[in-house]
């Protein structure tokens, strides 16, 4: 026999609701959905509008159309894009928060707090993190490092370069360890929420260039020792700091790719070590050093965290 109407019904409301609201793994999906498919639009948009700025000022369509598909452009269209990013994720986060969380934006830890002492905190550990390994890579003798810019080219690239990646972690954790996280904490509990955010996180980066598995594994790995940074404060500020700065001093500072990814640098370190533990042209973050960096990283913090409890 066919269920009944009332019967259908209440399973529809079990499946999609919860306490009155779209049940958080919905939305989860659909604030992961849209978020990537604006983030897309963005950046095709501002692409085409770049073609065609690049065409007007008398440039060949077919060479900027290249340059363009191999991200060989400049400074200020990558910063421009990671801002969009940026302020579509506030945006969706926020609307999210309003309409179907039905809980103020606050209340995912943009509190201001010890603002400055936790900025501070956050740079000063990405930028150690960095340091260790390349002290290791150079103690092992599996790179050497040059310097390749100095006065106004090295202060440029350093400028240039923190303009795109500060707002490329701050959207980052906005996303993963702000709306993720406390979305799936708040429904199954803290362990779920740190391992299921953990693993988008890794995912997301799944199309970066010479991307293995040991590489996503590893930033899967960065995101669950994000979300411990994260939950020392309970703040936003301390995660974006060390997010940031773990980028800028793997990639300006020291010159090794980030994520798969170059940037200009201030010094250059030329790998040549065995790729399963530098992580060959993917950078660190697709080797063993980083992978033993992070655990210690992650069991220092958990350490911190229970002494404050």
């Amino acid at each position: 026999m066919p269920s009944p109407p009332d019967s259908n019904s209440n399973f529809l409301r079990r499946l999609f609701l919860l306490d009155g609201k779209l049940h958080p793994l919905w939305r989860v999906v659909l604030y992961l959905v849209l978020l990537f498919s604006g983030s897309f639009a963005l950046q095709v948009g501002l692409g085409l509008v770049y073609v065609l700025f690049r065409i007007l000022l008398g440039g060949d369509p077919q060479a900027v159309a290249q340059e363009l598909a191999a991200g060989n452009i400049s400074w200020l269209l990558w910063f421009v894009i990671t801002l969009a990013g940026l302020l579509w994720a506030l945006a969706q986060t926020w609307a999210f928060r309003r309409w179907l969380d039905k809980a103020p934006m606050r209340d995912l830890d943009f509190a201001r707090g010890a603002f400055w002492k936790e900025v501070i905190a956050g740079l000063g550990l990405g930028l150690a993190s960095m340091v260790v390994i390349l002290v290791v890579h150079l103690a092992l003798g599996w790179a050497r490092l040059a310097l390749v810019a100095t006065g106004v080219a090295a202060l440029g690239a350093l400028m240039t370069t923190a303009l795109v990646l500060v707002p490329a972690a701050a959207t980052e954790e906005i996303i993963f360890r702000g709306y993720l996280l406390q979305t799936l904490e708040g429904w199954r509990g803290r362990g779920l929420g740190v391992i299921a955010s953990s693993i988008l996180f890794g995912l997301a980066h799944a199309l970066n260039p010479n991307v293995a598995a040991l590489s996503l594994a590893n930033i899967a790995l960065a995101g669950i020792v994000f979300c411990l940074a994260y939950q020392l404060t309970r703040r936003l500020w301390l995660v974006i700091a060390y997010h940031f700065m773990w980028n800028y001093a793997q990639g300006p500072l020291f010159g090794f790719p980030v994520s798969g990814q170059g940037f200009e640098a201030l010094t250059k370190a030329t790998v040549t070590g065995p790729a399963l533990w530098t992580g060959g042209a993917f950078g660190p973050e697709g080797g063993l050093l980083v992978t033993l960096l992070l655990i210690v990283t992650g069991l220092g913090l958990w350490r911190v965290m229970a002494n404050e409890k």
